[in-house]
């Protein structure tokens, strides 16, 4: 977790990434065990479970209740990354190598499989408790969202969204597991159904910040702090929030050479060139705003 947090909320970090690598550990088949987990040994905030059981507090709950629910939601995050790893060719996370790199393309559906089963096992702990069948449900629901926001994702790979759409997309495929978190700690609660939205749409509203700045700090900041190459969602051809809003700005020509590189695939210095048109056109000072202004909500 970020310096400066109270010491609380840290040592339920350490304590979840703990419990979460127990869990993970009862995969009885080694290779497929240590493929899945590569990437929580590899680092993660732990957000998205803090979150939980933070909610759940707020709501007036015991925090411990909301602890398997926690566990789900980092298990089913961690699912997507290795699936989405796959699908978009990436090769590092969290400064490590992708599963399907390490391992290969099968181990990494499996592990991605595996990761999935064990965050509906640690779900079904929450059937006895009051709220417990609606939080299960959330999580297929979100489970469901994921994989339709993904689709968006790939889909861009051949279209350019206008910002809302692109904004639609990281609601489903990023900020949906930040208001399953949050709403679903409240609903371990017995919070009432107003309070279980409001929590929800504030993890909504949070999860579309942390996307947008992360699309603003791969431009903007270095290797050693993002964990993988600076620029690299440009190296991949990926459209992320500055880049779109790049492409609105640009005059014909510049866009025209914009979609061609990304197409492609830009070298070193053909990325360094959509830097400086982000830089040019005011789209990296846009999305900035748009991530503030999502914080404020």
């Amino acid at each position: 977790m970020p310096p400066g947090l109270p010491a609380r909320v840290t040592e339920d970090a350490a304590r979840l990434k703990k419990r979460l690598d127990g869990v993970v550990s009862t995969l009885r088949q080694a290779d497929l065990r240590e493929a899945a987990r590569h990437y929580p040994q590899a680092g993660g905030k732990a957000v998205r479970p803090v979150l939980t059981l933070l909610a759940c507090e707020a709501a007036g709950g015991d925090p411990q209740r909301a602890e398997p629910l926690a566990l789900a939601v980092e298990l089913l995050h961690t699912f997507s990354l290795v699936h989405d790893d796959l699908m978009d060719h990436d090769e590092v996370r969290r400064g490590v190598p992708a599963v399907h790199v390490q391992w290969d393309m099968p181990m990494a559906i499996l592990a991605g499989d595996a990761l999935y089963a064990l965050s509906f096992e640690q779900a079904a702990r929450l059937a006895a408790y009051p709220g417990g069948s609606g939080v299960m449900m959330d999580l297929a629901t979100t489970a469901r969202t994921l994989c339709e926001g993904q689709t968006m994702d790939m889909a861009f790979e051949h279209d350019w969204p206008e910002l809302a759409t692109y904004e639609t997309m990281i609601e489903r495929k990023t900020a949906a597991l930040f208001a399953l978190s949050t709403g679903g700690g409240a609903r371990l609660a017995g919070a009432s159904d107003n309070i279980v939205e409001a929590l929800a749409t504030f993890g909504l509203r949070l999860g579309l910040a942390f996307q947008v700045q992360d699309d603003v700090l791969d431009i903007t900041s270095d290797t050693e702090t993002l964990g993988k190459p600076q620029g690299s969602d440009i190296l991949a051809g990926k459209k992320t929030h500055p880049i779109i809003a790049a492409h609105g700005k640009a005059t014909p020509r510049e866009r025209e050479r914009l979609e061609h590189l990304l197409e492609k695939g830009p070298g070193q210095d053909e990325a360094a060139w959509v830097l400086d048109l982000c830089e040019r056109t005011g789209s990296i000072a846009e999305s900035q705003a748009r991530a503030s202004e999502l914080f404020e909500e």
